[in-house]
């Protein structure tokens, strides 16, 4: 800036440099989960600075909350924490961030995580049908043993004639 009534004239240092708002949406895009340190609290929410002169808000209600109360207490200036990109507004120069989300995104990938590395490989209806299988003859094999080792009919029932005590009467 040149002021030629004063004679005087302003140098900035930052024009020099690119605006780091331009590259925000692509070095933090929304959906992004980052790590930032609290620079300050307010009732409204928490101030997380990401990088050196960009600072993004947690809102009070996207920080997750102990028993109904929020845990705007919980943190305090200089605290390290993980907060995802909810919105970015380039013209005013804001970062929406929220550390509910981060938590939640947390959670998911470790559930899908362990899902993923631990599948099951069978159940256990198939283990017991194994099981009896190794146990058990084929059904074919086991009709053919019961089948020799019971008399016909006729001569079992004769058997269970010949095995009744007679009974005299008076």
């Amino acid at each position: 800036k040149i002021d030629k009534e004063n004679e005087r004239f302003s140098l900035g240092i930052k024009q020099l440099e690119t605006d780091p708002w331009e590259e925000i949406a692509i070095r933090y895009p929304v959906g992004s989960v980052i790590e930032g340190t609290v620079t300050n609290i307010t009732d409204f929410g928490v101030f997380v600075e990401i990088e050196e002169g960009i600072e993004g808000l947690v809102h009070i209600s996207e920080i997750p909350q102990d028993k109904g109360r929020s845990s705007v207490d919980d943190y305090s200036d200089g605290d390290r924490v993980k907060a995802k990109v909810v919105n970015i507004g380039k013209k005013e120069r804001k970062i929406g961030l929220s550390i509910k989300k981060a938590v939640e995104a947390e959670e998911r990938s470790y559930y899908s995580y362990t899902g993923q590395s631990r599948e099951a490989t069978s159940n256990l209806g198939e283990l017991l049908k194994e099981a009896v299988v190794a146990v058990q003859p084929p059904a074919e094999e086991a009709a053919a043993e019961v089948e020799a080792e019971e008399p016909p009919a006729e001569e079992a029932a004769a058997e269970v004639e010949a095995e009744e005590p007679e009974v005299e009467e008076d």
